[in-house]
């Protein structure tokens, strides 16, 4: 008697279930892999990024370091390397310098941007404040009061950020610190200052204040350079906040910097002659409690530059400080311009 066995049906379900499974598995390794490799290319990207953000720190330092250029007669004067630099930052101070990369030139397609402000343009919290005293410089004095003078500025802050008791809580700060301030951002500490939090850094092409806009820890001085002034304190002051197109020219520029000098008496004539041109504000219709806080030397040494790089969706900002000095050679005057800090913003 022979016994036989049915079993193909058996091999029939036993094969579709490997094609099956195997179908899985082909689709899971697909989409890990699909979804690795657009990882890895966002990582590229981010790298790529971070990197020409970088260089476009060194793009604004090569401009920081501009120097005039002599004659076969006679070599620059400390003038004519001040000009110079005015010159190249008034073309495009507190704006973006945008520069496209396209993949046949530089290997692949992105955008690359700085812009360029001066710290010395920006009240120094160290400079006006004395923390042995427990007082600001010249509190109680006729002149170079700056406790009136913080006032007046918070005044005016006030209603523009939506905030209250921010000197009351600025002074209170100082007095109950044993040492300097380290850094403009130890103001958000504060809860008055939290409108700050989202106008932190400097922005050019949004209008509100920014706090490390207005402040600084860097310049050591109690003055500010009415040339290079920040944005945020142009607002403040209301003075004209966008360079006017004549001021980016380089040849109206120097005409209209014939009368610049290095040093200078910021009296109501000199100020009315070469100031009112780009600010609209006549030197007598400056707040009073101002008094005299124009710094009377063109020396600007701590710059802050604003670079962004993009690469595809990817997008990475740094802000750094970066300080300008003057290097002696042997037959001439060269500028070297360092990093003092760096943020990832």
């Amino acid at each position: 008697m022979r016994l036989t066995t049915k079993s193909s049906g058996f091999i029939l379900i036993f094969t579709l279930s490997i094609i099956t499974i195997s179908i899985l598995l082909i689709t899971y390794v697909s989409q890990r892999s699909s979804s690795h490799i657009s990882f890895a290319q966002l990582c590229i990207n981010r790298e790529r990024a971070s990197t020409l953000a970088l260089s476009g720190v060194q793009l604004a330092m090569s401009q920081i370091a501009v120097a005039a250029q002599g004659t076969e007669k006679a070599a620059p004067t400390e003038v004519d390397h001040a000009k110079e630099l005015l010159i190249t930052l008034f073309g495009s101070y507190g704006e973006w310098q945008t520069f496209k990369l396209h993949e046949k030139q530089d290997g692949f397609d992105g955008e690359i941007g700085f812009c360029i402000t001066s710290e010395s343009g920006k009240i120094d919290i160290n400079a006006i404040y004395d923390f042995d005293k427990k007082k600001f410089k010249g509190e109680g004095q006729p002149q170079g009061d700056y406790k009136k003078y913080i006032q007046m500025l918070f005044n005016i802050i006030q209603p523009k950020i939506k905030g209250a008791q921010l000197f009351e809580a600025f002074e209170k700060f100082l007095k109950e610190r044993q040492y300097e301030v380290q850094d403009v951002t130890e103001l958000l500490t504060l809860k008055e200052f939290a409108p700050f939090k989202q106008h932190l850094f400097y922005k050019p092409t949004e209008q509100p204040l920014f706090l490390t806009d207005i402040f600084t820890v860097w310049t050591k001085k109690m003055t500010l350079d009415p040339w290079l002034l920040s944005r945020s304190l142009r607002t403040v002051f209301n003075f004209q906040n966008v360079w006017a197109p004549e001021w980016k020219e380089r040849e109206n520029m120097k005409e209209k910097l014939k009368q610049f000098t290095v040093k200078t008496d910021w009296t109501a004539k000199t100020w009315n002659s070469m100031m009112t041109q780009f600010t609209n504000i006549p030197f007598e219709n400056l707040p009073k409690e101002m008094g005299n806080i124009w710094d009377d030397t063109f020396n600007p040494e701590i710059f802050s530059v604003i670079s962004y790089a993009k690469i595809g969706t990817m997008t990475q900002h740094v802000l750094a400080i970066v300080q300008r000095n003057t290097s002696l050679g042997k037959n001439d005057v060269s500028f070297e311009v360092t990093i003092k800090k760096l943020y990832w913003l």
